[in-house]
């Protein structure tokens, strides 16, 4: 007869399988449940996992923060070199406008007036008709195009208003203006010749002064510019209503641009 094999219960082996492994010295701690915990080895390998992905994210941060700033630092510089060459350019462009200024005005035509006279006649006792004549010089180095010549003769108001003169000239230039559009003649370099300026307008209170003003304006064009009247030289002459034919200076009034 074959001999019968003792049936063992399968909780009975794990727990020989485990006092077995004990008496090697090789034995798992229980928990509370009775289940082995996991080894020392084990725990410290996750926590050094751990320390190293914070390690990581740390320096991630400094790697951002560090492009952050150095971002900014380049946008600064950017912006300053910007601002620098805006400067320049402005400089540079001041600069060449100012050497184009220096140039025109060296070569440009400068009119000036060499003498003045007027015959005057006072019609119904306010209004004053007859001509100015205007002797012109060009003392630049090329020649005035469109020439004109305007006058206008005022009284002054008040003693210490300036304005009676800025209105009188500019009447008298607002008159060459129209009569270069009309006469357009040239005047070359260190050459004078004589124009009349026709005068005729009403001057209230003229018969109560004995004396008389005349602002005369020459308008005239240059090489440079020839489609606008860019250039006016004024003046004021003065004397007494009955001796016009001695004017003098008035002592303001005498504009060149």
């Amino acid at each position: 007869m074959d001999a019968e094999l003792p049936i063992q219960n399968p909780a009975e082996s794990k727990d020989a399988a485990h006092d077995a492994h004990n008496e090697k010295g090789n034995a798992f701690p229980k928990g509370d449940t009775g289940n082995p915990l996991p080894p020392v080895g084990a725990k410290k390998q996750c926590c050094a996992q751990n320390t190293k992905n914070k390690g990581l994210d740390g320096y991630n941060s400094f790697v951002a923060t560090a492009t952050l700033v150095a971002v900014i630092w380049y946008a600064c510089i950017a912006h300053g070199q910007l601002n620098q060459m805006r400067d320049a350019t402005v400089a540079a462009t001041h600069s060449a406008n100012t050497a184009k200024e220096t140039m025109l005005r060296s070569q440009r035509p400068w009119i000036g007036n060499e003498g003045s006279g007027v015959k005057i006649k006072i019609l119904n006792t306010n209004m004053v008709a007859g001509n100015m004549m205007i002797l012109a010089k060009n003392f630049g180095p090329s020649p005035a195009l469109n020439m004109g010549v305007g006058a206008f003769p005022f009284i002054r108001s008040t003693a210490s208003d300036d304005s009676d003169f800025s209105k009188a000239r500019e009447k008298a230039c607002a008159e060459a203006d129209t009569n270069a559009l009309i006469l357009g003649d040239s005047l070359f370099p260190q050459q004078a010749s004589r124009y009349d300026a026709i005068v005729l307008s009403a001057v209230e209170g003229i018969e109560k002064r004995d004396r008389m003003l005349f602002a005369g304006c020459i308008s005239y064009r240059d090489q440079f510019d020839i489609t606008h009247p860019t250039h006016h030289t004024s003046f004021c002459v003065m004397g007494a209503i009955k001796h016009l034919d001695a004017l003098y200076n008035c002592g303001t009034g005498e504009i060149a641009n």
